[in-house]
C-alpha cells in the first residue's frame, strides 16, 4: 500500500515541478501533500529512495541560478547584458513624451554600463590569457632539470609575493 502511495506522491511531485514552467507552481499541492503555511509551501520527500532524491536534487538545481563562479558563463552574461542595455538606450530614445535632460541622463548611464561591460570583457580575456599561459609554463617547466625548475619556481613565487 506504501507503495502505490509513494509512486503516486512520485508523480505528482514530478507534475508539480513540470508546474512551475507552465504558469500554477501550485497545482498539483493537493496530491503532493502540499502542507498549507503562511508564507511557502512544503510537501514530504521521505517516501523517496536516495535515487529519486538525486532526480529532485537535479529538478530543483535546474531552477536555481548558478551558485558558484566557474558555474557561470561570464561570457555569455556580458553579451546578454549588452543587449538589455542597448534595448533600454533604444526605448529611450524613441520615447517621445520623455524630457531630452532625462533622456540624456539615461543614455549617459547606458553608455558607462556598456563601457563597464567592455572592460570587463577585456579583463575577463586577460585573466583567462594570463591562466592559459601559467599552465603552458607550468607544463613547460615540468620538462626542466630539477634544479633548475626550483630555482625558477623559487624567483617565480617571490614575484607574487614581493612583500615577504
Amino acid at each position: 500500500m506504501k507503495n502505490e502511495n509513494s509512486t503516486g506522491e512520485r508523480a505528482s511531485m514530478r507534475s508539480f515541478f513540470d508546474d512551475f514552467d507552465s504558469g500554477d507552481p501550485f497545482e498539483a499541492a493537493e496530491t503532493t501533500r502540499v502542507k498549507e503555511s503562511t508564507k511557502r509551501k512544503t510537501f514530504d520527500i521521505s517516501c523517496l529512495s536516495v535515487a529519486e532524491l538525486l532526480d529532485l536534487r537535479d529538478e530543483v538545481e535546474k531552477k536555481l541560478p548558478p551558485l558558484k563562479l566557474q558555474q557561470l558563463d561570464l561570457a555569455k552574461e556580458l553579451i546578454v547584458q549588452f543587449y538589455k542595455i542597448k534595448e533600454l538606450q533604444q526605448a529611450v530614445l524613441m520615447d517621445t513624451e520623455l524630457e531630452p535632460n532625462k533622456q540624456a541622463v539615461v543614455i549617459k548611464a547606458c553608455t558607462d554600463a556598456l563601457q563597464q561591460i567592455v572592460k570587463l570583457q577585456q579583463d575577463l580575456y586577460n585573466a583567462e590569457r594570463f591562466k592559459a599561459l601559467e599552465n603552458y609554463m607550468i607544463e613547460s617547466v615540468r620538462a626542466l632539470p630539477l634544479d633548475v625548475a626550483t630555482a625558477f619556481m623559487r624567483n617565480y613565487e617571490a614575484l607574487e609575493s614581493p612583500n615577504e
